[in-house]
């Protein structure tokens, strides 16, 4: 019985195939569910988050940048790398990588690496920046929907000056 050994030149098309594969997979735009979970509390606060006026034209604008971003295809491929890396290891000794979990979430506490990441000159320079991106991507029906309950929200009388008259205190002390 002999078996068919590829070629190298065959071995490298198929090993191309794969590759390609692969990349038009993570490079594809994910794709959200229409109606993932409905019974889940994160999708329900997520669709009561998109109902707010001026949210979903914000959480749209996000989307479409994070699509574009090219960290997006890195944070995919090193996911994918880190499953197929870490699963064995997972399986074989589970006790040894909820160490290792444990250490770098140490080390990454103790570094706190989160207090360079929003300096004041980086918020000033990317603000711009993302209010033109978001003024461009929300429609017209999110904008009048976001002033309108501006309008709303500024004609609404307040509650604690409807009950009380500009001659009456507003806290009376009776002495005994």
């Amino acid at each position: 019985m002999s078996v068919l050994v590829p070629t190298p030149s065959e071995r490298l098309v198929l090993s191309r195939e794969r590759l390609r594969h692969a990349l038009r997979e993570i490079a594809a735009p994910p794709q959200v569910p229409k109606d993932a979970q409905p019974g889940s509390l994160l999708s329900g606060w997520f669709n009561n988050l998109k109902s707010t006026p001026g949210a979903s034209g914000l959480i749209e604008t996000v989307r479409v940048w994070w699509a574009q971003h090219p960290l997006r295809v890195v944070g995919a491929l090193a996911a994918d790398v880190a499953k197929t890396v870490l699963q064995p290891i997972a399986q074989r000794n589970p006790l040894g990588l909820m160490l290792g979990a444990f250490v770098l979430g140490g080390l990454a506490a103790w570094s706190r690496p989160w207090r360079h990441i929003l300096t004041p000159a980086l918020l000033v320079g990317l603000l711009p920046q993302i209010l033109s991106r978001a003024a461009t991507n929300m429609s017209a029906r999110s904008w009048i929907a976001v002033l309108t309950t501006l309008a709303q929200s500024q004609r609404r009388p307040d509650p604690t000056s409807a009950t009380q008259t500009p001659d009456q205190p507003i806290c009376s002390q009776t002495k005994a």
